[in-house]
């Protein structure tokens, strides 16, 4: 039975700036080393937001970085009041995406990934859909990835498929958008150490019946390193596991 022990973060002191009326979002980001891009990732994102008249707030998670990237986040900060950065030591990027979900509050909740890979111009066509689903997620076209990823997206997709009998082309897309109530039902499935929660909480809400949307993004390139061979098979042995682990349990608790 997947463990539903709660869990305990340190925090840096939360900045509000509330505002009333209509609904709200928290954005989540997780970084590590991405100082080189970064300002100008987070001011199309400040940019977009703004022109939607969004209540929002855009958290960063500093995964350990050793580079700029924190000064220069808490720097846009001071001019932002809804931007705000969050550090921990590095844990990886599935660790550091849950601690954002299990922090989030809000109406939804999006995660969209610090190195810019898909523009925030496609946020709006999710925003304005929202209101008949519970999950809306990107897919990329025209993903120029190395043969590595694209066998993990290969196996996370018939992963999902076999475990959770459902069908999304791009399961763990770092663009997506969230009810906050639907996320909250479904994060005591995925512990706290799963590589990447969200390929399951794709598969776990489709299981449970909840309405995913899918709209195509162009994709335009990570800066993140390749995966080599080795650390390819463990990934993918450990998220076997892991699916094999969220979705006897998912099944066992409804």
């Amino acid at each position: 039975m997947v463990s539903r022990q709660s869990a305990r973060y340190t925090c840096d002191t939360l900045k509000s700036d509330p505002v009333s009326g209509g609904e709200t979002v928290t954005l989540i980001m997780p970084a590590y080393n991405e100082g080189a891009r970064i300002e100008a990732v987070l001011t199309e994102w400040l940019r977009e937001l703004d022109s939607l008249r969004i209540n929002y707030a855009l958290w960063v998670y500093d995964d350990g970085s050793t580079d700029q990237t924190p000064q220069i986040v808490n720097n846009l900060s001071r001019t932002h009041s809804r931007l705000i950065c969050r550090r921990h030591e590095n844990r990886g990027h599935g660790p550091t995406v849950l601690r954002g979900y299990h922090e989030a509050d809000g109406d939804w909740v999006f995660q969209a990934d610090s190195d810019g890979e898909v523009s925030a111009e496609y946020f709006r066509e999710l925003w304005s859909r929202r209101q008949d689903y519970d999950l809306l997620l990107a897919y990329r076209v025209g993903r120029n990835s190395n043969l590595s990823r694209r066998v993990l997206s290969w196996a996370a997709r018939k992963a999902i498929s076999l475990f959770f009998s459902v069908q999304v082309r791009d399961v763990n897309v770092p663009f997506r958008l969230i009810r906050t109530t639907c996320l909250k039902q479904q994060l005591p499935f995925i512990p706290q150490g799963t590589l990447a929660p969200n390929v399951f909480l794709s598969g776990l809400v489709g299981k449970s019946g909840g309405r995913i949307y899918e709209h195509p993004v162009a994709h335009q390139g990570s800066g993140s390193s390749s995966i080599s061979t080795a650390g390819v098979v463990r990934f993918a042995c450990v998220s076997l596991w892991q699916a094999v682990r969220i979705a006897y349990g998912s099944s066992r608790e409804r």
